[in-house]
């Protein structure tokens, strides 16, 4: 096990970080006193340069950074398909999905319910999955920043989680949305920063490709060197379901929407999604072979055996015990920036969900502009404790996207794209594509049998989840009827009971 002998050293960085943080979130809470909705919006009216940190903060983020060094320490190139996700994911909502600001939306749900003739029903659907998906999503971020403490500290696990939790709660708390906004901006910049300066400190400790590919092809694993590992059937197929699995989560999660509802406008929308899809391209070989050279100096070391036990500690390895000292303290705060980034905003979409969608359709009436903001408070505390709780269960934050987002996200995932560009789909299509996708991924994480059947053909309940909702989808709007609705008279439904809008 690692020696903890630079353990206090960490985490006294560790602290005074968190309290910088905390610091920027306690200016933007003087910045949002306007109105309950600033709070969660950031006034709604963000400029391209925020917009495009808070994006590709998040987008970087627990899985790639952590999570993409992890896979290339075990699987090398065959991760090439999970780290150009992000990219292919920008794209898609910068041209399909950007547009939607000019509609004034604040949820997903609005959103899809204006896509399917105002059916309050598909309103609340989406609510319930994209707000259950951010809890989900905040608590991988958790799992991931709290196994980079243990391993740092060797603080007990429980522990580990109870100060990753404190961490996300003080500053968001404190600014809202305007707060993550700030603080992703300072964390971009130390994650690229940072990132760079590691790798140009880390290269020179290998001895090139050359022992990158003697390395993994001396292990068994020469399609490790090949990109998507096309030389192997059951890696490739296996890259392929993460990939999917990754894309369609992202374009579930309601947390890049929510950037696209707090922009200035429709076109800075679509022009800081194009940017951010850039950022990421061009960050993404870094943690790969990162992760790819850490492999070589663990084998090296005698400790990749230890390490292929659990991929995640991988990253925090190479903070630890490769570097050490300096390098490994700006590494360290490099990776902390990038669980925090994902969380952070992960967290106030799933408030913003609560708010607005949530508790408005249990108790039939939106809360008050007034009060908006005191019950985002306390919808803050709900979504960290529930993400908290399933730390409790929670293994590696790989796993989860293939296994958990791969099961329950593509409904949704279908619902959307389809909703967005055929205007012929009706509503009974679109909730039974959430239902019965989202329905058939419960049974793959619930029935032993089916998923390993299903683990065998496919690597992952991506692509058989997708496959089953988009045929509902298809069949069900070829057998039912759309109500005959303009898009104005849809658009007034989704947005009457808007208390924002009527405090303005």
């Amino acid at each position: 096990m690692v020696s903890h002998e630079q353990a206090p050293l960490f985490l006294t960085v560790f602290i005074l970080y968190i309290a910088l943080m905390i610091f920027v979130g306690y200016l933007a809470s003087r910045k949002v006193n306007k109105g309950g909705t600033a709070f969660l919006t950031g006034g709604g009216h963000l400029p391209v340069f925020l917009t495009v940190c808070t994006a590709a903060a998040t987008l970087i983020g627990t899985g790639g950074t952590m999570g993409r060094t992890g896979q290339a320490f075990a699987n090398g190139l065959g991760v090439f398909g999970y780290a150009i996700c992000g990219f292919l994911t920008m794209m898609l909502i910068a041209f399909a999905f950007a547009p939607m600001r000019s509609k004034n939306f604040l949820t997903m749900g609005e959103e899809m319910q204006y896509y399917y003739a105002g059916d309050q029903n598909v309103r609340k659907i989406v609510a319930v999955l994209t707000f259950l998906a951010e809890v989900c999503y905040v608590s991988s971020h958790m799992t991931g920043g709290a196994k980079y403490l243990q391993y740092i500290t060797g603080y007990d696990p429980t522990l580990c989680k109870v100060i990753t939790l404190l961490a996300f709660t003080i500053y968001v708390w404190l600014g809202g949305y305007l707060a993550v906004v700030w603080t992703d901006a300072i964390q971009l910049g130390i994650i690229l920063i940072g990132f760079f300066a590691i790798f140009m400190r880390v290269l020179p400790l290998v001895n090139g490709w050359s022992e990158i590919a003697s390395t993994y092809t001396a292990a068994g694993h020469p399609e490790a060197l090949v990109p998507f590992a096309a030389t192997n059937s059951a890696a490739f197929i296996n890259g392929i379901s993460l990939t999917i699995a990754a894309v369609l989560g992202e374009l579930a999660v309601s947390t890049h929407r929510h950037r696209i509802y707090t922009s200035k406008d429709a076109p800075s929308a679509k022009k800081s999604f194009i940017i951010t899809a850039f950022v990421s391209l061009a960050f993404v070989f870094i943690p790969v072979v990162l992760g790819m050279m850490t492999r070589v100096i663990a084998t090296n070391n005698g400790d990749v055996a230890r390490l292929l036990e659990n991929t995640d500690f991988a990253f925090a390895y190479l903070c630890m015990e490769v570097l050490g000292g300096a390098a490994g303290l700006l590494l360290m705060v490099a990776g902390l920036s990038a669980t925090l980034s994902s969380g952070d905003s992960d967290t106030m979409a799933g408030v913003t969900i609560l708010i607005k969608d949530v508790v408005p359709n249990l108790t039939g009436k939106a809360i008050p502009e007034k009060d908006v903001k005191r019950f985002s408070r306390t919808a803050l505390i709900i979504i960290l404790v529930c993400a908290f709780v399933l730390t409790l269960f929670a293994t590696g934050f790989i796993s989860f996207i293939n296994n958990v987002l791969g099961a329950l996200m593509p409904g949704l995932a279908i619902a959307t794209l389809v909703g967005r560009f055929w205007k012929k789909v009706t509503p009974a299509a679109g909730i039974a594509c959430m239902v019965i996708g989202t329905g058939f991924g419960v049974c793959y994480l619930l029935i032993a049998p089916l998923k390993a059947a299903i683990v065998a053909a496919f690597g992952g309940p991506a692509i058989p989840v997708a496959l089953v909702s988009l045929i509902v989808i298809v069949v069900v709007t070829l057998l039912t009827k759309r109500p005959e609705l303009s898009e104005q008279e849809i658009l007034d439904i989704v947005l009457a009971n808007r208390a924002d809008l009527k405090a303005e």
